[in-house]
């Protein structure tokens, strides 16, 4: 294995798998590569509880919410 591709998204977690990506290159001598995945707005209202319950200057608040939270995790 000379490439190990590890997935971040700007959450919590990133730390764990920073870790275990390294913790696992270190004794294969192999390089990383990290990928930041980035969802638009829409996209994570996907996986955003209730919003499909919200409607007109409550869908805008909730999708400015998401926006914000993407800009400040990239």
């Amino acid at each position: 294995m000379k490439t190990i591709l590890a997935l971040t998204g700007g959450s919590d977690s990133d730390a764990a798998v920073f870790d275990t990506a390294l913790a696992a290159a270190r004794p294969l001598g192999a390089h990383l590569t990290f990928l930041h995945l980035h969802l638009s707005p829409a996209e994570a209202a996907q996986f955003t509880p209730h919003i499909d319950f919200t409607s007109g200057e409550a869908l805008r608040i909730a999708l400015d919410v998401l926006r914000d939270d993407a800009a400040a995790r990239s």
